[in-house]
């Protein structure tokens, strides 16, 4: 069930944050690739824009490809009307930037293209060789609507500027910057591959976590499961032993079998009050529980339960004292007060031993209502100490007939309904202590 539980989890975990950082690394990823092509348009811009508006603006080393048309037939045609030009403000000189340092100008050439008369002026290495489809090229440019964009069938990135009759181009591998993104791309995917095998042990980590509660909470359920058929195993045995033992008519005389009898009648009530403890136990554990309190004199209750004691404590030969100060008001429950008091006074009285002492005390300190009983001789080992207030836990093992276990923890589960606390201590020299603490009511009732 565990194993089952820690995978749902795992799984769970996985898929959210997969989901989580795919998006996230698909949004870098495309922010990536607008910010390459971004960058290499304004590179492009940087390439064409100090070059002067006309053609004795030229860089050193340009160089023509005349159009091999016939000259008399292109001078024969009318004049083409010129295209739109990038002039500067009125008054203001043309502003020529740096070239920016970028290797995508490795990956980019610049030409001069006249559409009038097909003259080509290369100005770098060309990316297209023949001179015809750099040629054609120039010609699907020119005629682009858009100044950036790209030539899927040549492969290219183009950026084009107008001046006067010229038009001037820069082009850019375009697998150069497919190149790029799938470098990027892939470095995303390992990103993603080692995050996701980083949160996978993350999760690992955090299913073993998550699940300790649950698996303490098993072993409890199981110990729960294991005392209580224990605790009910033996009376149902008495049961059914002497049922038998009156079935077959074993019996002497009448007194034998009201012997029986009682002793049937005995386990009977023994497994009646385990099972109505389990049941208020269980009872109180479920979320929809509720408890009805009012303000009620802790006073009056302690008394009455120290009272109840004492014949119980003279009998073992105990000393008892009682310091209960009056006119204590809590807002409690007070059927679940009176069932604490009584748990713990019993519970020192059961485990002190003859000729010990027990000391009840009522005290208000700091706005709380201190409800104290301690025993003398009877101690709680260190290792028993965290487990007392826990179901069907026994200090003592070997004593199974003189408890069920339950007392405590329905104790205890009771003043946490009532937003009390209760606190148990043990040292030698100063016995052991258990402390009912809860905050003073408010409003006193007359």
């Amino acid at each position: 069930m565990l194993n089952n539980y820690k995978k749902r989890f795992i799984k769970s975990n996985m898929i959210l944050v997969g989901c989580v950082l795919l998006v996230t690394l698909t949004a870098v990823f495309w922010s990536f690739c607008h910010m390459n092509v971004s960058d290499l348009r304004a590179t492009m811009f940087h390439l064409t824009e100090p070059f002067g508006s006309s053609r004795e603006a030229e860089l050193p080393g340009t160089f023509h490809l005349p159009n091999t048309q016939d000259t008399k037939e292109a001078d024969s045609k009318p004049a083409a009307p010129d295209k739109p030009q990038e002039a500067p403000e009125p008054g203001r000189e043309p502003v020529v930037r740096p070239v920016p340092k970028s290797d995508q100008v490795k990956h980019i050439s610049v030409f001069f293209y006249e559409p009038d008369s097909g003259e080509l002026s290369l100005l770098s290495k060309p990316l297209i060789t023949d001179e015809s489809a750099l040629r054609t090229a120039a010609q699907r440019i020119e005629a682009a609507p858009e100044s950036f964009g790209t030539l899927p069938e040549e492969g290219l990135y183009f950026y084009k500027k107008y001046t006067e009759k010229t038009l001037k181009i820069a082009v850019a591998d375009l697998r150069f910057i497919r190149n790029s993104e799938l470098k990027m791309l892939a470095v995303l995917l390992l990103v993603f591959c080692g995050a996701m095998a980083f949160f996978y042990m993350i999760s690992r980590w955090m299913a073993k976590l998550a699940t300790q509660p649950l698996e303490a909470s098993l072993t409890m359920e199981k110990q729960f499961v294991a005392d209580a058929s224990h605790d009910l195993k033996t009376p149902l045995a008495v049961i059914l032993a002497n049922t038998s033992i009156l079935r077959r008519g074993k019996a002497s005389s009448d007194r034998d079998t009201m012997q029986w009898i009682e002793s049937t009648q005995a386990a009977a009530q023994n497994m009646q009050a385990l099972i109505e403890e389990m049941l208020t136990l269980s009872d109180m554990e479920a979320p929809q529980h509720k408890v009805d309190m009012k303000t009620i004199n802790l006073s009056d209750i302690a008394e009455m339960a120290a009272l109840l004691m004492e014949p119980v404590a003279y009998e073992k030969q105990i000393a008892y004292e009682t310091d209960i100060a009056e006119n204590i008001h809590i807002w409690a429950n007070e059927e679940y007060m009176r069932r604490i008091l009584q748990t713990l006074i019993e519970n020192a009285a059961k485990y002190e031993g003859t000729g010990g002492s027990i000391r009840v005390t009522l005290s208000a300190s700091h706005g709380k209502a201190i409800f104290q009983v301690t025993n003398q001789t009877a101690l709680i080992s260190k290792e028993d100490l965290p487990y007392i207030f826990e179901r069907f836990y026994r200090t003592d093992k070997s004593r199974r007939a003189s408890g069920h276990g339950l007392g405590l923890a329905i104790a205890k589960r009771m003043t946490e309904l009532m937003n009390g606390k209760l606190e148990a201590a043990s040292e030698e020299g100063r016995g052991t202590a258990f402390s009912a603490i809860f905050p003073l009511s408010s409003v006193v009732s007359g």
